[in-house]
């Protein structure tokens, strides 16, 4: 479990800390990741829940589209 992980780094930093968190869940090992980086998000993972205040409201495999209103709205306050 990580949480957090990409907090203070740099753009390169998150891209080679998502290299290597997709080379650790290649080699067998499940990962469960906390992030508010959404292209982190969006570069490695297979499944995203999305949560607001303990309610679910999203859930997708292979995200990659853009995420529903109510998502937007809880995290960007658009």
């Amino acid at each position: 479990m990580l949480d957090e992980p990409a907090a203070g780094l740099s753009a390169e930093e998150i891209r080679r800390l998502g290299e290597l968190i997709k080379a650790i869940s290649r080699a067998g090992t499940g990962v469960l990741l906390v992030e508010h980086h959404a292209d982190l998000i969006f570069d490695i993972c297979d499944r995203v829940t999305v949560l607001n205040l303990g309610k679910v409201l999203a859930r997708r495999h292979a995200v990659r589209d853009p995420l529903h209103r109510e998502v937007v709205i809880a995290y960007l306050g658009a």
